[in-house]
């Protein structure tokens, strides 16, 4: 994911980045349950992708399945 623009607004840091093709893993779980090993990749890349952004300096604080992105191709 892109990052394009990154700002200050009233004392919280907003991020403009690309859209992606998706939904959101709060989404996909209304569809019902996901298989073990599915749902073990999807905590194994959003542990990554949190390490990468604390190694960064960034700290993300919304962590839920409604901010979590399943891109097209990810489901399985």
């Amino acid at each position: 994911m892109s990052i394009y623009d990154a700002r200050e607004i009233e004392g919280q840091l907003v991020m403009t980045t690309e859209l992606l093709e998706g939904n959101t893993l709060a989404q996909r779980l209304e569809l019902g349950p996901i298989n073990w090993l599915t749902a073990a990749n999807y905590i194994c890349q959003a542990l990554a992708a949190l390490s990468y952004a604390h190694r960064q300096g960034v700290v993300h604080r919304d962590i839920t399945p409604a901010s979590i992105i399943v891109t097209p191709g990810r489901d399985s």
